[in-house]
């Protein structure tokens, strides 16, 4: 069975499809939208151990053998963009002084403290002004980037004694992580 419009009828049928088309759009066009946004921030974060303990320590007449090594402390940060790790101390002069009943003494270590990224160039005195650790790093991604350090204190004959059971030499080093872009 064959179907056969007038040509009139295949107007109005053109017609009457293209009207309703139109309402269709138009009624979606008039429909509220919720556009959603956002913008992503330079973030970074850095995790690091809060205390490291050397040990007991003796000088040596050796000065090659007249120091103590900490185990390597692994310090991560993460970020989404380019980034440096610094780190002070709260010593001018980077050395450790005694520290008893919650209070610092006057009495110090005869060298300062050091650190190093593990294997990788000089090992450099802590001091209340910042040093560079690492500068000009990628962002991490999702894992982190983790640096091992290794922290050296030089021991001398100069050094006095710890005989308290409650003293010790102390220094506090903080990381700082910046972004640089």
């Amino acid at each position: 069975m064959r179907l056969l419009l007038s040509k009139r009828q295949a107007l109005l049928f053109t017609v009457a499809f293209i009207l309703l088309y139109q309402g269709i759009a138009i009624a979606n066009a008039g429909e509220p939208v919720m556009a959603v946004t956002c913008k992503v921030v330079p973030t970074i974060e850095v995790s690091f151990p809060d205390l490291l303990e050397l040990g007991n320590a003796a000088p040596s007449s050796n000065t090659d053998e007249s120091f103590i090594m900490s185990e390597t402390q692994s310090v991560k940060v993460w970020s989404n963009t380019n980034w440096a790790l610094k780190a002070r101390s709260d010593s001018f002069d980077g050395r450790m002084r005694k520290w008893t009943s919650g209070e610092y003494s006057s009495e110090s270590l005869y060298s300062p403290l050091e650190l190093q990224v593990e294997g990788k160039g000089q090992f450099t005195s802590v001091t209340d002004e910042d040093t560079t650790i690492v500068e000009n790093q990628p962002p991490t991604g999702e894992g982190g980037a983790t640096l091992s350090l290794v922290f050296k204190q030089a021991i001398s004959y100069n050094d006095s004694p710890i005989i308290e059971s409650d003293a010790c030499y102390r220094i506090e080093i903080t990381f700082t992580a910046v972004q640089a872009y």
